[in-house]
């Protein structure tokens, strides 16, 4: 993975300038996808046809590929959270971010790549390929920020071989010198690290604003909003399924023209409550994307998990 060294030369407001730049091409791909979208109003297209151009209209708006926001805030906070099981009496569990809870970051980014996420192979190549393309720089400005001149998925697999199950005890001093050696980059370029962060997040927030016409939910001071309450929605279009949020339930409806409206859910956890489901049925989703293929038993344990985890 590059790391893009030429980009930290600049200063803040010319990486931003740069990043607005690179995914300029998303406000074109936007217009194109949804013109295509009216246009099967008046010319008959296929419901594969029109499932696909969702899903890329759908990808495109997301702006970043292989991490989300709340990746980010968990930078900048320093902290990972996990809500605890509905019988367990204890409190959420508050853990300190550590280097190895970066991964999954890079991990998904690369196999974003994956040419099965649509059944159209042109409409893949044309805007999810070329999103990838735009992305590298965006998440290698990130890695540099790290401080570490080796590529994120080979430090995993070493993570994976000789860390992760071994509790703390290493095999050789070799490897205990080389996984030392990250934490201590990873201590030392924690300022870099979460500056890199707040930028991004700052992008994100510009870049939907613009991309999509409304206020920005991600704040860069606030690492939470708590009085904040959105939608958690449950839709069909067809044989595929869709969970995601948003704070405006009509406009969201009007932009995905949903076959069924599964459930809905309006909460003030409503995206950890969608992060949560994203979870429990990654193996379901088509990567990258908020769909999902369920079987019916699952669509109807989708619906028991919305209720039950929605807080109030």
């Amino acid at each position: 993975m590059d790391t893009y060294k030429n980009i930290w030369e600049k200063n803040e407001d010319e990486i931003l300038d740069f990043f607005h730049e690179i995914t300029e091409p998303l406000n074109e791909m936007k217009i194109e996808l949804e013109e295509k979208l009216n246009a099967s109003k008046k010319i008959w297209m296929s419901d594969e046809e029109k499932l696909d151009l969702r899903i890329c209209l759908d990808s495109v708006k997301q702006i970043f590929k292989g991490m989300e926001p709340s990746d980010l805030r968990g930078i900048v906070s320093g902290v990972l959270e996990f809500e605890a099981d509905e019988d367990d009496e204890d409190d959420d569990e508050v853990f300190e971010y550590e280097f190895n809870d970066c991964f999954p970051i890079f991990e998904s980014f690369d196999s974003w790549r994956n040419s099965g996420t649509v059944g159209n192979k042109e409409n893949y190549e044309k805007y999810i390929k070329v999103q990838y393309e735009m992305n590298k720089p965006i998440v290698g400005y990130l890695w540099n920020a790290f401080g570490i001149d080796e590529n994120p998925l080979d430090i995993m697999k070493f993570y994976e071989t000789n860390i992760q199950y071994t509790g703390g005890d290493y095999s050789t001093p070799e490897i205990k010198q080389r996984w030392e050696s990250y934490l201590k980059a990873f201590f030392y370029n924690r300022e870099d690290i979460n500056k890199a962060a707040k930028l991004l997040l700052r992008f994100y927030s510009e870049r939907t604003k613009t991309l999509n016409g409304e206020e920005p939910k991600e704040k860069i001071i606030e690492v939470k909003d708590f009085g904040a309450k959105g939608f958690v929605y449950f839709i069909r279009n067809k044989d595929i399924f869709k969970i995601g949020i948003t704070d405006n339930l009509l406009r969201r409806f009007n932009q995905l023209k949903p076959d069924e409206i599964l459930n809905v859910v309006r909460c003030s956890n409503y995206e950890t409550l969608e992060k949560d489901l994203h979870k429990k049925f990654k193996e379901n989703r088509i990567p990258q994307t908020e769909y999902f293929r369920l079987e019916n038993n699952q669509i109807e344990e989708v619906n028991i998990e919305m209720i039950n985890g929605a807080e109030f």
